[in-house]
């Protein structure tokens, strides 16, 4: 028993020691993990687009405008792994459904230059582009977020900015989906990059559309859910579809009829194949 007892203290001292250095190693790479890099693409010339390019601390934030007369104009918040070049299929979507459409991309993704992105400089990016939108004239339109997107488009529709809120496979806070996924460590503390639609949710009071695969493993459904019953005028949508998949035909119908009807109700839940 005497002998063990030491070999029983440096076991786990080393477990210990090696648990400490994950969590250290996991503070201090989380911006990549949150944000990671991919090599920016460049935009491709589009008929009717107007690229145009935002001044943001010490940088530019780009941002592509399509629109289409006398119609709703959409802006689109892109997800975790995407930048704004990779955005040619929404758009074309959205254009096949008579809406206009703007993208706006995120500090250190793609072509955008200048500072780095955490939380604070997406939020002040994403802002200083729709008071680009406004002085175009597009002002207060439908905010469409998806994955990482979903954060940003809550934040902005809490600030006054858009006047309909989309948001497909939304969670409810980076905190929570950072906890969930790495529930081995306290990652809901060591999070410097939190960004909340839950806590948000009930100063929104446009018409809300959620929209959650039901087959989604990246961020739970419960999510979604979560988020449809505490806005004050929001509707539910779950369908199958995985997190990629439920970027669809059927979910860009829904998104077109949604910004023209604007449907009401508190989490009006609707189940499709």
């Amino acid at each position: 028993m005497t002998v063990l007892r030491p070999f029983v203290r440096r076991a786990l001292g080393t477990a210990l020691y090696a648990y400490a250095v994950l969590i250290v190693a996991l503070f201090l790479g989380q911006r990549s993990l949150l944000f990671p890099y991919r090599p920016p693409e460049s935009l491709r010339p589009e008929a009717g687009t107007q690229d145009l390019s935002v001044p943001f601390d010490g940088g530019v934030v780009p941002m592509r405008v399509h629109p289409v007369d006398g119609r709703p104009l959409v802006v689109w918040f892109h997800g975790q792994g995407e930048q704004l070049a990779s955005m040619a299929p929404i758009e074309a979507a959205f254009l096949a459904r008579n809406l206009g459409f703007a993208a706006v991309e995120y500090p250190g993704y793609g072509l955008a230059t200048g500072v780095g992105a955490t939380r604070v400089s997406l939020l002040t990016a994403v802002e200083a582009s729709m008071s680009a939108l406004a002085a175009l004239g597009y002002a207060r339109p439908t905010c469409v977020g998806y994955s990482l997107g979903t954060g940003i488009a809550t934040q902005m529709s809490a600030n006054g900015l858009c006047s309909r809120l989309v948001l497909i496979a939304p969670y409810t806070s980076l905190a929570d989906m950072a906890q969930q996924r790495y529930w081995y460590v306290p990652a809901r503390y060591l999070l410097r990059d939190n960004l909340d639609s839950l806590a948000l949710a009930p100063s929104v009071h446009v018409p809300v559309l959620v929209i959650h695969g039901l087959q989604d493993g990246l961020i739970d459904p419960a999510m979604g859910e979560k988020l449809a019953v505490t806005f004050p005028n929001a509707r539910l949508i779950l369908r199958d579809g995985d997190h990629s998949t439920i970027r669809s035909s059927a979910t860009w119908d829904d998104i077109a009829a949604f910004v023209r009807a604007s449907p009401t109700g508190n989490a009006d839940v609707n189940r499709h194949p």
